[in-house]
This record gives structure tokens, sequence and C-alpha cells, in this order.
């Protein structure tokens, strides 16, 4: 009669991961507290004034223009760490975990881009400008003929996306991060 044993390793991982989660949590929860209050009671004054439709729409002008850009970035940050690992000689699909943690990381990397290189009150403005009527527009300067909400709402914008802090290099450099991060060509996993 065989004897069979039950492997004690695995249950040793799953515990540990699980603590590893939940201080990761905590810590997540810890860092987070300040920035929820803060929340709540602007929440709660908003509500109190009977201007809860003015604070959803000064949340949705605020997070709007920063979502967006945190998914361009993504996208881009993706893309060139995919086709690093392609170029290594493997993909994202053999590596599920990593995949995941990866995913996270640039999101993560892509959102402090964005947070330190938009303006949403430009965006907001810039996005506004656009059903201006045509007596808005009727003036314009002599020397370059542009109309007085070009200088106002068009130009601020232009040069946000012109701005260093936007600029191709600062996501250049993201993605020659995430290039170096993955694994060099040399690593190649012989396939059957």
């Amino acid at each position: 009669m065989a004897r069979y044993e039950i492997e004690q390793g695995r249950r040793g991982r799953g515990t540990r991961a699980g603590r590893i989660t939940l201080i990761v949590l905590l810590l997540v929860l810890l860092f987070g507290t300040r920035s929820l209050a803060s929340y709540a009671i602007e929440f709660q004054w908003w509500k109190e004034l009977g201007q809860f439709n003015t604070y959803l729409s000064m949340m949705w002008y605020s997070v709007a223009p920063v979502v967006a850009a945190t998914l361009l970035a993504f996208g881009i940050l993706w893309l060139a760490h995919a086709r690093a690992l392609r170029f290594a000689g493997t993909s994202l699909r053999e590596h599920r975990l990593y995949n995941r943690i990866s995913a996270l990381g640039l999101l993560f990397l892509g959102w402090l881009i964005a947070d330190s290189s938009i303006d949403t009150w430009t965006v907001v403005r810039f996005a506004g400008s656009r059903g201006l009527p045509a007596s808005a527009t009727a003036w314009h300067d002599s020397v370059f003929n542009q109309p007085l909400s070009f200088y106002l709402f068009d130009l601020p914008f232009y040069n946000l996306l012109r701005g260093d802090r936007l600029h191709p290099g600062v996501l250049g450099g993201g993605a020659r991060l995430a290039v170096a991060l993955s694994p060099p060509r040399t690593a190649r996993v012989a396939r059957p």
C-alpha cells in the first residue's frame, strides 16, 4: 500500500502571500486616510450648502484630465514594455503574475507622469471654450490676427502640451525604464 503525504510548502506560501497582501492594504489605508477624510469632509460641506452637483462637477473637472492622461501614458509604457518582452523572446501571456504586477507598476508610473504634468484647469478651460459664441471671438489682435479666446484658452493648453513635463522625452524615459526592467534578450526561454 502506497503512502501519500500532503505537501506543507504550498500552505505556507499561501499564508505568506495573504499576510503580504494584508500588510500592503493596511499601508495603503494608513497613507490614504488623510485624503479620504478630506474628501469626506468636503463632500459633507458641499452637501450641507445644497451644492452637491457643483461638488460633483468640480470633482469631474479635476479627475477626468488626469485619468485621460494616465491612460495615454499607461498605453505608451505598456506597449513599449510588451515590445521589449517580445524582443527578449517571450510575451506577457507566458507570465501571468508578472503581467499583473508589471501592469500595476506601469499604471502607477503613468499616473505619476500624468499627475505631475497636467494642469487640470487649463484642460477644462480649453474644453469649455470650444462652444464660445461668435461675439466672443469678434476681436482679433492686429499682429497675429488671433481672437482673444485664443490667448485666454488655446495658447495655455498648447503650452501645456508643449511643456517639458509632458514632452515625449518624459514618456520616452518611462518607456526606456520599462524596457530596462524587462528580461534581457539573452534570457530567452527555450521552447519545445
